[in-house]
C-alpha cells in the first residue's frame, strides 16, 4: 500500500463491520468470498453482509490483503485497544459507534437523551482512550472516527424501531461527534463522513429503489458499503502522506532505541 500501512483495525458496532467487510472485498478482490472463513460457501457476495446466519462465519482476525502488504482485522464493540501499535508496523485505526442506546438510557430516546448520549461517549472518549492514544501514537498509529449512517426505517410511513433511529437525532449525534473531533481536543482525529452519501440515498431516491439496498432497513447491504469503502479509500487517499514522507523520521526513531538498549 502505498500510505505505508501494514495494518487496518476496525472497532465498533455492526455498521462498521459492514464497512470492514466491503474492504475486505475490495482489498482482496474476492467479491464472492473475500471476508468469509472458509468453506462458507453459501455465504457469497451480497450474503456477507446479512446480519443472520453468515456474520457468525466472517474471517474477522486477519485477511491479508494488496498481495499481503496490509492485514485487516475487526474487534466487535470494544475501544481501540494500544497494543495493536508496534513500531516496527503502521496502523490505522478506524472506530465507530452508531446513536444506540447506552447503558441507563431506554429506547425512543429524544433529542436531549441524544444530547446526554453524544455527551457520554465524548466523556468515555477523553478519560479513557481517544485523547492518551492519539497523544502517544501519532502518527505511526492514527485513528479515524467514521459517522454512523442514516437508516432507512425513519421514513413517514415505517415506525422506527427506537426514536433513536429517527432522521434528526442520528443527524445530531453525526454533528455532535463530527464537531467534538474537528475542535482538535484529542489532536488530528480525521472523520470520515459515510452519514452524509447515505442521507442522499434516503432522502431524495424512491423507496422500491432503496429497499432492495437493505435487508431490514437499519443496515446497508453490499451496494451502499462498497459506496462508504470507496468514500474511506478516497479520504487515505487525500489525507495520509505518502510513506516516503512519513516513515523514514519514524524509523530512525525506533533504531535510535534499539541501539540504546544494547549499550
Amino acid at each position: 500500500m502505498r500510505k505505508g500501512l501494514t495494518d487496518l483495525h476496525f472497532w465498533g458496532d455492526s455498521y462498521q463491520r459492514h464497512i470492514f467487510v466491503g474492504l475486505a472485498l475490495t482489498l482482496t478482490g474476492d467479491y464472492q468470498h473475500g471476508a468469509m472463513q472458509a468453506g462458507a460457501h453459501d455465504c457469497d457476495y451480497n450474503k456477507q453482509f446479512d446480519e443472520k446466519r453468515c456474520r457468525t462465519l466472517l474471517n474477522l482476525a486477519n485477511i491479508p490483503a494488496c498481495g499481503g502488504a496490509v492485514a485487516l482485522h475487526y474487534d466487535w464493540g470494544n475501544p481501540p485497544q494500544e497494543a495493536i501499535c508496534d513500531a516496527e508496523r503502521s496502523s490505522l485505526v478506524l472506530w465507530s459507534i452508531g446513536n444506540h442506546v447506552l447503558p441507563n438510557a431506554t429506547p425512543g430516546i429524544d433529542a436531549q437523551r441524544t444530547k446526554n448520549s453524544v455527551a457520554r461517549h465524548i466523556a468515555y472518549m477523553e478519560e479513557e482512550f481517544v485523547c492518551p492514544y492519539a497523544a502517544a501514537h501519532a502518527p505511526a498509529c492514527r485513528m479515524w472516527w467514521v459517522t454512523t449512517h442514516q437508516r432507512l426505517n425513519h421514513r413517514p410511513h415505517v415506525h422506527p424501531r427506537f426514536g433513536s433511529e429517527d432522521h434528526a437525532t442520528i443527524r445530531r449525534y453525526n454533528v455532535g461527534m463530527r464537531e467534538y473531533f474537528e475542535a482538535g481536543l484529542c489532536g488530528d482525529v480525521h472523520v470520515v463522513d459515510v452519514f452524509n452519501m447515505t442521507h442522499a440515498l434516503v432522502t431524495e431516491l424512491p423507496a422500491e429503489e432503496t429497499l432492495p439496498l437493505t435487508y431490514d432497513s437499519v443496515h446497508w447491504a453490499e451496494v451502499v458499503n462498497l459506496i462508504k469503502v470507496q468514500i474511506l479509500l478516497n479520504d487515505m487517499e487525500r489525507v495520509l502522506p505518502d510513506a516516503d514522507a512519513l516513515y523514514p523520521a519514524r524509523r530512525r526513531v525506533f533504531r535510535r532505541k534499539v541501539l540504546a538498549a544494547d549499550l
